[in-house]
């Protein structure tokens, strides 16, 4: 019964405070579009294998050296959107985030993948394309080149495997 006349006081000593103004107020809004343009990604596009070759480790003695550029595709159909870019998620390297880490089965080392743009630029993982415009046709092949990057000196050899996704915008 104690229990039970703590509680009921508790509550009437509080109440003004619970109900008092409070000495800010702020006032939030929330703007948001919500719109149906979408795109299909090409059968050939959903799970695409760019297989990177095999290279001696005498190719990557330095920091920075570099495999040959791999060219892959990423085609898009039955868009309704007008410009569409397109951003790659996966593991980044520990030495530079802008990589993608070899996967934890991988037995090489200090080597990692980069992904460049249709310019054969760095594209950083997690950021954007420019954004390219659709055809006429509603669809977009997106152009991008993948390669080894030594990120530490004394490469070595073995499986050097890894997994990315990719992320699609409209405009």
């Amino acid at each position: 019964m104690n229990m039970l006349k703590f509680a009921i006081t508790c509550c009437l000593l509080y109440a003004p405070i619970l109900h008092a103004d409070p000495l800010v107020k702020v006032n939030l809004r929330f703007k948001a579009l919500i719109i149906d343009r979408t795109c299909t990604v090409a059968a050939d596009s959903q799970n695409i294998n760019v297989p990177l070759g095999t290279w001696g480790t005498k190719n990557m003695l330095n920091v920075g050296d570099q495999t040959r550029m791999i060219p892959f595709t990423i085609r898009l159909l039955d868009c309704t959107a007008k410009n569409v870019s397109l951003a790659f998620r996966g593991s980044q390297n520990t030495i530079n985030p802008n990589l993608l880490a070899l996967s934890k089965d991988s037995t090489a080392s200090h080597v990692a993948i980069q992904i460049l743009d249709s310019n054969q630029k760095l594209l950083p993982l997690e950021t954007f394309t420019q954004p390219q415009l659709v055809n006429e046709n509603k669809s977009l092949q997106m152009n991008f080149f993948a390669n080894y990057i030594a990120t530490q000196e004394k490469v070595t050899a073995g499986t050097a495997n890894s997994t990315a996704t990719f992320v699609l915008n409209y405009d």
